[in-house]
């Protein structure tokens, strides 16, 4: 009989217990029943097996196939990793999203300043996720106050489960109020580029929620200002989320103070150029409030003023604060060019003025500077008898302390020559002199220049804002200044000898005494006696004089220090029962001695 494998269906001997092709295990087969080993069957009463009976094929039944047990194998196989790894992704989870290790998540992504994960770890008090600009401020933030300072802002809080499983942990950040209490119109706020629509209050408005941190905001303002763009650090880090006022914010309403504005002025020919627009300022140099702008630095603006000599716009200015100083400017650089050139030929005319002894000179001043010049600089110098040689080298101006005196434009103005004054006879020896002063200008409309008006002299010199060279020319007097200076010096001399005289004649009538006038005459001379007969004559008549005034009006030099001399005079004469007012003129010979002039001779006399 043969035998096969249940397992695999091969064929297996009787005397195996294992099939060798798949290894199963093998049933053992029945021996069939028999007395003796070897007894053989009776097979004469055994119905012929092949002529008999039908012959009936045995079914051999059909072996497993190895393909299914692969299969089943891998079956096995998966749901074992299968179970594995849900222990495993349990085991994660739960670890994953517990609270310390979402603490750690959250460190790890600030120490590596990763905003995307930042980003899915916070969220808002109210559930919502902060936005990427929030988390880079919250890496500054903990860069400035180090990570671990940073659990005064956050708190890990329960979030959800996983898979409906796993308890979930999220990162909440204490919501900060950025506040801020001026005007909003046309204002738009970016926090680390991100825009957030604020919310009004009471007394201000809200820009919430925001996360903890440092932020760039990048500030808009569209307004009648035109459109102006600046940034400004925040800080937000409040532990009790109470409103953080914006004072970085850099937009006010502004003043401006002109600081040298005039009277003369008036408050049509003056106003401020703000971003291209016009703010008026009145008659105390105030402007009127404007803004609200930017007073950060980046709000520029100008004085603008009219004058006769055209409009002049100031250097720009910044605005820093709510309220700001300037100084109008009052000329323009082409009007400063001809006032430098103006003030150069005053300098120049008036050493060429004091050498040549002439006011006609000073072709850059008006009349009544010329006159104020003769009488003050050169009259000095003729009655003195004193001449001046000089150059001028150069002329400091300050042009940022101009200011108006009576309708003057008036400046600061150093002179600085190289110059001289001596007598007649003496050689000049040249040094440095320094005028200061201030000098006033007015303009004229007609011919479009600069008159002087007005010198007035200083102590301090003039801050050098410009310097102007001179010519460097030197100007002295010529020959005939010398000889009609020595005339006018030598008439300027005998003026004073002549009035002294004719007082003490005066004196010694009324004395009835020779001794007042006796040394103002040569003692040789006829004039001496005429003197003492014309006094005893006084006095037998009972007159008596009062002097009014005497006046040289011609001198001629007669040679060898005689000169005659030619005076009006005004006397009161008091006669005994009445006084007269009269006039005479006189002509004299006044000669010259060591110890000064002397009359010697009266030459006439006569009554006008």
């Amino acid at each position: 009989m043969k035998r096969f494998c249940q397992q695999c269906g091969q064929e297996a001997k009787l005397t195996h217990k294992v099939c060798i092709h798949c290894g199963t295990r093998l049933s053992e087969l029945k021996q069939p029943e028999s007395t003796e080993f070897n007894q053989v069957p009776n097979l004469q009463n055994q119905p012929n097996t092949y002529e008999d009976q039908p012959v009936v094929p045995q079914k051999r039944q059909q072996p497993m196939q190895s393909k299914k047990k692969i299969i089943l194998i891998t079956l096995i196989s998966i749901l074992g990793a299968l179970i594995i790894s849900i222990i495993g992704f349990s085991i994660w989870a739960m670890i994953h999203f517990s609270e310390g290790s979402t603490n750690k998540r959250f460190l790890q992504a600030i120490a590596e300043e990763d905003f995307n994960k930042l980003t899915k770890l916070l969220n808002h008090e109210d559930g919502s996720s902060i936005a990427e600009g929030e988390a880079k401020a919250l890496i500054a933030l903990a860069n400035e106050i180090g990570k671990n300072e940073l659990n005064n802002f956050v708190s890990i809080e329960p979030d959800g489960k996983f898979l409906g499983i796993y308890q979930m942990h999220s990162v909440i950040t204490k919501d900060q109020y950025a506040f801020y209490d001026m005007e909003t119109d046309g204002l738009e706020l970016q926090f680390n580029s991100t825009t957030l629509k604020p919310t009004n209050e009471n007394d201000g408005v809200l820009y919430v929620p925001l996360s903890p941190g440092i932020y760039t905001v990048d500030v808009l303002l569209h307004n009648d200002f035109g459109e102006s763009t600046t940034q400004f650090d925040l800080y937000l880090a409040d532990e009790y989320s109470e409103q953080v006022w914006m004072d970085e914010l850099p937009i006010s309403e502004a003043d401006v103070y002109v600081t040298n504005y005039s009277s003369e002025w008036t408050s049509e020919n003056i106003y401020l150029l703000i971003n291209g627009q016009k703010i008026p300022v009145n008659e105390y140099g105030e402007s009127e409030t404007f803004g609200p702008v930017f007073i950060d630095g980046s709000t520029k603006g100008k004085v603008v003023t009219s004058f006769p000599w055209g409009e002049v716009s100031s250097s720009e200015f910044v605005i820093e604060s709510s309220y700001t100083e300037v100084t109008a400017a009052i000329v323009t650089e082409e009007n400063l060019e001809s006032i430098k050139t103006t003030i150069l030929n005053l300098g120049e005319q008036m050493a060429n003025a004091k050498a040549s002894l002439s006011s006609d000179v000073l072709t850059s001043a008006n009349d009544v500077f010329k006159e104020d010049f003769q009488v003050i600089e050169i009259d000095y110098l003729i009655e003195n008898g004193i001449f001046y040689s000089g150059m001028l080298e150069k002329i400091d101006m300050d042009r940022d302390s101009l200011w108006f005196y009576d309708d003057l434009l008036m400046i600061p103005v150093s002179f600085y020559y190289n110059d001289a004054v001596y007598t007649f006879g003496e050689e000049p020896v040249l040094s440095s002199t320094e005028l200061n002063s201030a000098i006033g200008l007015n303009y004229n409309e007609e011919t479009q220049d600069w008159i002087v008006n007005y010198l007035e002299f200083s102590n301090e010199p003039a801050y050098p804002t410009d310097t102007i060279e001179g010519s460097k020319s030197l100007y002295e007097p010529s020959e005939e200044t010398i000889q009609s200076s020595v005339s006018s010096s030598v008439r300027s001399e005998l003026q004073a000898f002549m009035e002294q005289y004719t007082m003490a004649s005066v004196e010694a009538i009324n004395m009835r005494s020779i001794t007042p006038v006796k040394n103002y005459m040569t003692t040789d001379g006829p004039r001496y006696q005429e003197a003492k007969d014309y006094i005893a004559y006084l006095e037998d008549s009972g007159i008596t004089e009062e002097f009014i005034s005497t006046t040289v009006t011609d001198v001629a030099d007669l040679g060898n220090g005689s000169f005659e001399v030619t005076t009006v005079e005004e006397f009161i004469i008091y006669y005994p029962d009445s006084e007269q007012y009269k006039t005479f003129s006189t002509v004299c010979e006044v000669q010259t001695s060591n110890s000064g002039f002397k009359v010697h001779k009266l030459i006439s006399t006569t009554e006008i």
